[in-house]
């Protein structure tokens, strides 16, 4: 499964479509209030919703990770759907990770330079010495510099990982391409060693359109 993710409004209150070859597939839309952030999600035939609370996401998240003895999670948004909540997603040790009806994803961010920003999907959490413990199943591709409307392209291995992957790409460009209207942030990654290992080229060669 190929598909873009294509952001057509800028920041605070950004929107997004979704499309392949046949088509729009979906749209995303974020709006925010004094209270919570909410993206609400239509994604080939799927809807949810991803939400922040500002009023507590943040503290309830440190205590929790505090008495767990857990890595401190960052911007943790829930996510909803039929009015019942089935995941959440963070930013935590240099990963983005997904729970998601039960399982568990993550990804990464490795900088190609003026080649772009890979962001491999993987099965699993990362163990403790920062390595993926599952099987690549998408990858997220954009442009190496933060515009004020960005474009992401993506490879799943099936729908539940172009599922994952439209989230994790959601997420993703709020957490590192957040602009609002009136300003454009140039953006340049460079990643070198293990990181760059990570990253599989074959990998979409074998992922039809």
């Amino acid at each position: 499964m190929k598909y873009e993710i294509i952001q057509t409004a800028p920041y605070p209150t950004a929107e997004f479509t979704f499309q392949r070859k046949s088509g729009d597939i979906g749209t995303a839309k974020r709006t925010c209030d004094k209270k919570t952030w909410k993206v609400e999600i239509r994604f080939d035939g799927i809807s949810i919703q991803m939400i922040y609370d500002k009023r507590n996401g943040s503290i309830c998240s440190l205590i929790k990770d505090i008495f767990t003895f857990s890595p401190p999670r960052i911007n943790s948004y829930q996510l909803v759907s039929k009015g019942k909540q089935c995941g959440e997603i963070f930013k935590c040790q240099g990963y983005y990770r997904l729970r998601l009806n039960e399982c568990r994803y993550s990804a990464c961010a490795i900088g190609f330079g003026s080649a772009g920003i890979k962001y491999p999907v993987f099965d699993g959490f990362p163990d403790r010495k920062y390595n993926p413990t599952g099987k690549q199943t998408a990858l997220i591709e954009t442009s190496n510099s933060g515009k004020l409307l960005d474009h992401y392209y993506v490879a799943s291995l099936d729908s539940t990982a172009g599922v994952v992957a439209m989230l994790f790409g959601l997420y993703i460009d709020y957490d590192a391409f957040y602009k609002s209207d009136r300003y454009s942030e140039k953006t340049y990654l460079e990643s070198y060693g293990r990181w760059k290992q990570l990253y599989d080229p074959a990998f979409k060669e074998h992922i039809a359109d």
